[in-house]
């Protein structure tokens, strides 16, 4: 769990009223409020909601799947290597239309 995620038990939930309330109020913080050490709900930032979409959760667990299978084109060791990959692979995709 990152820095700024933090479990609260379901049941302690009264007792960390203020502080979710201050967390939130920042918007940085993640919780997780649990029962029985197992999530039930969460609290995110709004600015991070989209993230937390079933659409983009399955985008992610497809690029997980596509690392481990090997696929990308691995690490870049310039800005410059980085940009001249996106535009060969523009380019390729230009191709195919």
């Amino acid at each position: 769990m990152s820095e700024n995620a933090h479990e609260i038990p379901i049941d302690e939930l009264a007792a960390h009223a203020s502080e979710i309330e201050e967390q939130v109020s920042r918007g940085d913080t993640i919780i997780h409020l649990t029962r029985n050490g197992h999530a039930v709900a969460h609290i995110i930032p709004d600015e991070d909601a989209w993230f937390w979409t079933p659409e983009w959760q399955a985008k992610e667990r497809q690029a997980d799947e596509e690392i481990r299978a090997g696929a990308g084109s691995g690490r870049f060791h310039s800005m410059e290597e980085l940009f001249a990959d996106l535009d060969a692979a523009r380019a390729e995709a230009a191709d195919e239309v």
